[in-house]
């Protein structure tokens, strides 16, 4: 009795459901390209290599681009001092340099209305007096010169002297007597005006130095100071992408470049696989949904390697169902939709001989809840 009680137990207890389909093992791989191009400067890998997320794998000539940094940093530092130049007000200096323009001024204005005085009037006739005389000796040295030089008693250069001696000594008469007429005949009203105006304008930079700059102007030139900056960032963006550096970690799959090609922007030209992190994606029918979950282990495998067993977990499951003909190779039931679920393989042994493989054809041994 007791063993035909313990055969039917085993026969009515309810057996786990197990589940057979097929998958393909993939891996993360990513194309890199230049934002902004330009000629290969060095090549830093080779397809096969192991390479760390941010590592260096190709480089670009950045001649150019170094010097539009230096400039953008150039011009970055004058608008900061000059932002804090109005901030701090006028320097002592800068008032006393103003304030001496205002005094030069007002006394050439004054000169201009008094007119001219005797003692001007005298000064500019001896000047006149002595300008003459010595562009008359001058060129009288220079009239005699033409016929030394006619009988080879001087020579050319001595000759070429004398002539632009007189010539200077001519053009400081000329300076004399304008001068000397200028005085006799007073000052033009246009002199005087220009004089005024300039006094005015000397005195508006003396008072605009003594009252500091406006809230406008100091906002105008902090404008300039963030315009300065953010062309300067994108200046160093440009730099940054003279360096194509890897972003995951993984092995280089693809190069498509040779040393001194000129790449345009955006054309990819290596490609890093993650071979350490596998997944698979199997399509399970909608009758045998409610038998898995996240989290439920499951096992690959591999008929490449005899049927050997490979550990896995579901990570997703889509929320959205999708078609799946029978026949498709996907799964082995009759027509009905399926959802997609996402196995993670375990994690790539590097020590092991037998790997799983990106492209590997497997099936994925799945025991329904």
């Amino acid at each position: 009795m007791l063993l035909l009680v313990a055969l039917l137990a085993y026969l009515l207890w309810p057996k786990p459901q197990i589940i057979v389909l097929p998958g393909l093992v993939q891996a993360q791989e990513t194309s890199n390209a230049s934002k902004v191009g330009g000629r290969v400067k060095a090549i830093l890998v080779q397809e096969g290599s192991r390479v760390a997320r941010g590592q260096v794998l190709i480089t670009f000539d950045d001649t150019g681009y170094i010097a539009q940094l230096v400039e953008a940093q150039a011009t970055l530092a004058q608008a900061k001092a000059r932002t804090s130049l109005m901030r701090a007000g006028a320097q002592r200096e800068d008032l006393s340099q103003a304030k001496s323009q205002v005094q030069q001024a007002r006394e050439k204005l004054h000169l201009l209305r008094d007119g001219s005085t005797p003692e001007s009037l005298k000064q500019a006739q001896a000047t006149l007096t002595q300008a003459t005389s010595q562009a008359y000796l001058a060129q009288e040295a220079f009239e005699k010169a033409k016929t030394l030089l006619q009988n080879g008693v001087i020579s050319q250069q001595k000759y070429d002297a004398l002539a632009a001696q007189a010539q200077t000594a001519q053009s400081a008469l000329e300076s004399a007597k304008a001068s000397a007429s200028r005085l006799k005949r007073g000052n033009l009203p246009q002199e005087i005006a220009i004089a005024r105006a300039q006094l005015t304008s000397a005195q508006a930079g003396y008072q605009k130095l003594a009252k500091g700059a406006l809230p406008e102007e100091i906002q105008v030139a902090e404008a300039d100071v963030a315009k300065a900056q953010s062309a300067l960032l994108a200046v160093q963006d440009q730099v940054s992408e003279m360096n194509l550096k890897s972003p995951i970690n993984g092995v280089v799959t693809v190069l498509n470049v040779k040393p001194g090609e000129l790449v345009p922007p955006g054309r990819p030209v290596v490609s890093v696989m993650d071979t350490r992190r596998l997944w698979t994606d199997i399509y399970v029918p909608e009758s045998k949904l409610a038998g898995v979950s996240p989290n439920m282990p499951v096992e690959a495998l591999v008929n490449v390697y005899g049927r050997k067993k490979f550990r896995g977990k579901i990570v997703f499951i889509s929320p959205q169902s999708e078609f799946v003909p029978s026949g498709s190779g996907r799964a082995s039931f009759s027509e009905e939709s399926s959802f997609r679920v996402k196995v993670l393989l375990a994690p790539l042994d590097t020590t092991a001989t037998v790997r799983l493989k990106p492209g590997m054809k497997i099936d994925v041994r799945v025991e329904l809840q």
